[in-house]
This record gives structure tokens, C-alpha cells and sequence, in this order.
């Protein structure tokens, strides 16, 4: 008789059909049983017998003999899989190239930056399977996106994959790669089914490719979402995107579970967009392991991510390359003094043979066609990747690496320039406090020290909601006694105006409540663009004597400068507020920021600076207190 036999190999069972003679003991048992198979095998060839069982056995048995078990194999095996030369080393600093991305994705993280070997299992925990992408336009986000979708589909048996487009345009230009891949000889072997919206393996996996929307967020939970052209979602859509994955247990070089993963793909192009935010949570490969802060501290000049304020702990790996990390490798005879990418290239496009595997997949004439026609503000931020657009940013001026100060993990401690005990005796530095009222919206104070050179370093931010007068009374006391140690008071704190209402239930205004804390209170009436304006001032930045270094301790900054204003690590809401207060993108005349949240921070800051005497004030024995 023929019967089915089970055979469970590499997490897939599947059947063989067998002829067994039941009743006959004898030596030659185990013959017939392969004869049996034998024959059942020629009759699957004349069609008697189901082809989905031998074509399922044939799957394993070729993804046995491709798997990549190492980062260059998997390099090497999408090079002859799909036909594609992603480049393999980026040319500017602090970048990545297309192929780290795909070996995190593939490896589930336990690949950090572009070592050669697979990192401890206890390494590799330390590394989020999350990560986002930041490239240029038409730098193949979509194209390593439809690449990692479908290695994890070969090679990840049963795995659900689910692929976020931030339109119909661009969920149909990754289902075009998908189909053109599913051609590919090697790939056919797997034998695929696609779809209009979805891709299926004969091992089970699957792959789902949707427009980013409410109903396509709902459903069953996977194991891998890949949200392409993130910058586009809409923040509802991004938050509930967050709870849709699940780990699964699926076996490889990566360990026993595939785990649950968010990736983004995206180009920054809209300023103080989704993407902005994702990135801030991010921190380079490579910075993930026993022997680092998971990207808590970051590199400051060359940014990852200049102009987006970092988290304190990152949940995402950051991949971030530009048009020159996937710029073709240069050709000798071409004249580098005559080209106008040498500031950007510098001659590493011409690397020999051997230093690079590949290039990339942009020519040089086409990248030089490109920044002859935008500005260059826009070929750093669009085409390089270098730094988020701020073409609608009030302060444009502000640079983390000129005007922030400090290390979050060390304490931050007042001391008066002449040891003087109060902030009043002779050139001592002087304590101040700017304070922006809120109740549903935060109440944030800031603390500021001012030294006799005219900088004004800030040092503490507060900022809370939904808590009454009384308790922001506390913690204005209790923070002020840990920056000072006790030994110092506060010059004054300036608030909004509005503060001198009275409350429609005590009848006493904030302002009364501060002042009978022992507070000393100033509030100057002005307009938000004079204030405005004395910040940027502060910003500007100065020369200095050579040799020297700026007020925050810098050396080597481009522009030696020293800046009025500095604003400590740890100040995170003022830093992100620096970087998103921003004008209207819609209105181009229109010169009142955007109340959006990002303004509570920088209002407190804008009462402070105003309550302050400007440069050569106090030596005249005017005040503006």
C-alpha cells in the first residue's frame, strides 16, 4: 500500500510518498520501502500524485544549499540572486552603505556596523531589531526595502511580512519589484504566488504590500512591517503602527526567533515631519554593544543626525547614506580639481579596485547634473543626507555643535565665577529663571546661569502638565537648591505677563503665588518678535583669537565661534524646541511661529532673555527690572 511519511526538516514538514508491504518481514524491508518511493516519484511525473509535496521538499533542500550563514555570502548571494550591485562602503563619513541595512534586517541585528562575523547572542539583544532608513531620493530605499522582503521570504519559513507604502504610487512601485524579483530563476524555484496586494511562498511565508491607512494597520500581527516613505504617514497611523508585530519562532544564523520589527524607509523631505521624529529616537550602527551607551551621547561633528535632537536611549538603528555613499565608482581620467563634487567627494569615488567592492548605482554626470540645480542648502539636506531642511525653522542658527553643552550622565552644578555666595556680590556669576504657565499644556521652567562675559548657559529644564501652581512652586525650590547646593538664590524668574490674572477660583493670580514663595518675579510686556530677535542674537556667533576655544570648549569648530547663548544636554525639550519651532510651510509671508507644542520651551526662554539687561546696560545703571 502507499501511505504519506512526515519528514520535518528545517521548521517545514512535508510528505513523502511511500510503498510499504505490511507482513513481510525480511531483509529487504528498507529496499522496498526506496523502491516505493521511487515509483511514486516517477508516477508524481506522469501527474498521478500531488506535485505540491515534492516541489515543498525541493524548497528545503535548495534553501539548505543557498543559505547565506555570513554577511558576504548574503552580499554575495544578492549580487547573483536579484542581478543588483548595491554599493557595499559608503565615501562619506558617518554614513552607511545599502548593504549594511539589508545584513541588520537579514540577521536580525546581530551584525553590528560592517564586521566581517555574527556578534554573541548577548551582544546582539543589546541592538533593536527596529531601524530606520534615511537615504536621498533615488538612493534604493524601495528597492532594499523589496530586497530584505524578499530574502526574509525565502529564507524565514512561515514569516509574515507586511509592507506600509505612504501612498498607492509608492506600494505599487515596490510590487513592481517584488514581481520583476519573483522572475528571477532562483527565486521561481520557491515557487511564488503573487498578487495584487500580496506575495506567498510554498514554505508558508507571506508578504502583504499596503497603503499606509486605518484599515490596513488592523488585522493579524506579523513578524516584520517595513513602512516605506514613513515622512508621508500621518502620526495616528505611525503610533498604531507600533503594536502590529510579534516574534517568531523561526531558526537561523540570527539564533531561534526572528523578533518582532519595525523598519522605516523614508527621505527626509518634509521638514519637521514624521521622519524628524523617528530619526530622533535613533542612534548610527554600529554604536550598539557591550562597549558603548546605545547612541546616547552620539558624535558631534560629523552628525548622524545634525539637527535632530537624540533621545536619551535609542530604540532604532539609524541607516543614513546620500548620493555620494551611492555615487559609481569614478572613472581616473576625470579632472577632480575641475569637479564641482570634490568638496563633497574629495577624491574617494576613485578608489582602486580592491578597496571597494562595488560602487553604486548613481553616475557621476547625473550627481553633477544635481546640485548645478538646486541651492546648496538643499543638496546638504535632500541629496547628501547631511542635516534635516530648515528652510521654515526659526532659529536656522542653531547647531548643536556650537550651542550645546555638557554631558547628560554628569551633574549639573551652579558655581558663581568669584565663589561669592549670593548671585548679586561683585562679578560673580548670576542664577535666573524664565517660567511659561500652562495647565493641559506644560508648564516649563528654565534655569539660566549668567556669566560676566555676557554667555548665558542654560542649565535645567521643567517641564509638566496638569499640575497646579503649588506643585511647580516645589519643584521650582527643590531644583533650584540641587543646582546650587543650597548656597544660592535665584536673581529672579521671569514670567509671562498674563501671569498677574487672578484665578476664577482662589482669586490669587501665579505671579502673587510665587512672589509669596520668597520668589523675586519680573514680567516685561514685549513682542514675540523682539524676542525672538534677542535670541537670535545670542546665537550669532563671534570670532575669537586664534588658538582659543569657544564659550561651551570646543576646539576646531569651523567658524571659531562663541556664541552667547549655550543650552546644557540635558535641556532635551529646549534642544528639540531649538530645532522644530518653526513658520508656517504653507504661509511664506507669514511671520508668527506655529503653536504646535514646540513653543512652551521657547517662550520661557524669550521671557528670560527679555528680563535681561542688554550688553552695556548695567555699566550705565539702567535696568530693564
Amino acid at each position: 500500500m502507499y501511505c504519506a511519511v512526515l519528514v520535518r526538516a528545517s521548521g517545514v514538514w512535508f510528505g513523502l510518498p511511500m510503498q510499504v508491504y505490511f507482513g513481510v518481514r525480511s531483509p529487504f524491508c528498507g529496499l522496498h520501502l526506496f523502491c516505493g518511493w521511487l515509483r511514486a516519484v516517477f508516477r508524481q511525473m506522469s501527474g498521478s500524485v500531488s506535485e505540491t509535496n515534492l516541489n515543498l521538499f525541493r524548497v528545503v533542500l535548495r534553501r539548505k544549499t543557498m543559505f547565506p550563514q555570513t554577511p558576504k555570502a548574503l552580499k554575495d548571494f544578492t549580487r547573483s540572486c536579484f542581478q543588483i550591485s548595491p554599493a557595499t562602503a559608503p565615501l562619506l563619513p558617518g554614513a552607511c552603505s545599502p548593504c549594511d541595512y539589508l545584513v541588520h534586517s537579514f540577521f536580525e541585528g546581530r551584525c553590528n556596523g560592517r564586521d566581517p562575523g555574527l556578534l554573541p547572542a548577548g551582544v546582539a539583544a543589546q541592538c533593536p531589531a527596529d531601524c530606520v532608513v534615511w537615504a536621498n531620493r533615488g538612493g534604493g530605499k524601495t528597492l532594499m526595502g523589496a530586497v530584505a522582503t524578499m530574502l526574509d521570504l525565502m529564507f524565514k519559513p512561515g514569516i509574515q511580512v507586511r509592507i506600509l507604502a505612504g501612498s498607492l504610487q509608492q506600494a505599487a512601485r515596490m510590487h513592481e519589484h517584488l514581481r520583476r524579483f519573483c522572475k528571477n530563476p532562483v527565486v521561481a524555484s520557491f515557487r511564488p504566488t503573487c498578487t495584487a496586494r500580496s506575495l506567498v511562498m510554498l514554505n508558508g511565508s507571506r508578504a502583504e504590500i499596503l497603503a499606509a491607512s486605518e484599515t490596513s494597520i488592523r488585522g493579524s500581527r506579523v513578524a516584520k512591517l517595513r513602512c516605506d516613505e514613513v515622512d508621508l504617514f500621518k502620526p495616528n497611523l505611525w503610533e498604531a503602527a507600533q503594536l502590529t508585530t510579534r516574534s517568531a519562532p523561526i531558526s537561523g544564523p540570527w539564533g531561534g526567533t526572528v523578533r518582532g520589527a519595525v523598519e522605516s524607509l523614508s527621505t527626509m523631505h518634509m521638514p519637521l515631519g514624521m521622519m524628524w521624529s523617528i530619526v530622533s529616537g535613533a542612534a548610527p550602527v554600529g554604536s550598539f554593544g557591550e562597549e558603548n551607551d546605545g547612541g546616547r551621547t552620539g558624535e558631534h561633528g560629523v552628525v548622524p543626525v545634525p539637527g535632530v535632537t537624540r533621545l536619551a536611549k535609542a530604540s532604532r538603528v539609524l541607516f543614513r547614506w546620500g548620493m555620494m555613499d551611492v555615487l559609481e565608482r569614478c572613472l581616473p581620467e576625470r579632472d577632480c580639481g575641475a569637479c564641482v563634487l570634490w568638496e563633497d567627494c574629495e577624491g574617494k569615488a576613485k578608489r582602486a579596485e580592491s578597496e571597494l567592492d562595488t560602487g553604486g548605482h548613481i553616475s557621476v554626470d547625473d550627481a553633477i547634473a544635481h546640485k548645478l540645480r538646486i541651492p546648496l542648502l538643499r543638496w546638504q539636506s535632500e541629496a547628501l543626507c547631511l542635516r534635516p531642511s530648515r528652510s521654515d525653522a526659526v532659529f536656522p542658527e542653531f547647531d548643536e555643535r556650537a550651542h550645546v553643552f555638557g554631558d547628560v550622565a554628569q551633574p549639573v552644578r551652579f558655581l558663581p565665577v568669584s565663589g561669592a555666595a549670593e548671585c548679586g556680590g561683585g562679578d560673580a556669576a548670576r542664577l535666573y529663571a524664565g517660567m511659561d504657565f500652562g495647565f493641559r499644556s506644560p508648564t516649563t521652567v528654565l534655569w539660566a546661569s549668567l556669566a560676566p562675559d555676557g554667555v548665558l548657559r542654560v542649565l535645567d529644564c521643567y517641564a509638566e502638565a496638569t499640575r497646579t501652581m503649588d506643585k511647580h512652586i516645589e519643584a521650582i525650590t527643590e531644583r533650584t537648591a540641587r543646582l546650587t547646593g543650597g548656597g544660592v538664590s535665584l536673581c529672579h524668574i521671569a514670567v509671562d505677563p498674563a501671569g498677574h490674572q487672578r484665578s476664577a477660583h482662589s482669586g490669587i493670580s501665579s505671579v502673587a503665588m510665587l512672589r509669596q514663595a520668597g520668589l523675586v518675579v519680573r514680567s516685561r510686556p514685549a513682542a514675540i518678535d523682539d524676542g525672538l530677535q534677542r535670541i537670535r542674537m545670542m546665537l550669532e556667533q563671534r570670532q575669537y583669537a586664534a588658538g582659543g576655544a569657544d564659550a561651551s570648549g570646543a576646539e576646531g569648530l569651523e567658524r571659531n565661534a562663541a556664541p552667547q547663548l549655550l543650552i546644557h544636554r540635558r535641556c532635551t525639550q529646549l534642544i528639540e524646541a531649538m530645532h522644530r519651532f518653526h513658520y508656517p510651510a504653507d504661509k511664506p509671508h507669514e511671520t508668527s511661529p506655529v503653536k504646535d507644542g514646540n513653543d512652551h520651551a521657547i517662550d520661557a526662554l524669550r521671557y528670560l532673555v527679555m528680563s535681561l539687561p542688554r550688553p552695556g546696560e548695567a555699566a550705565r545703571g539702567r535696568s530693564y527690572l
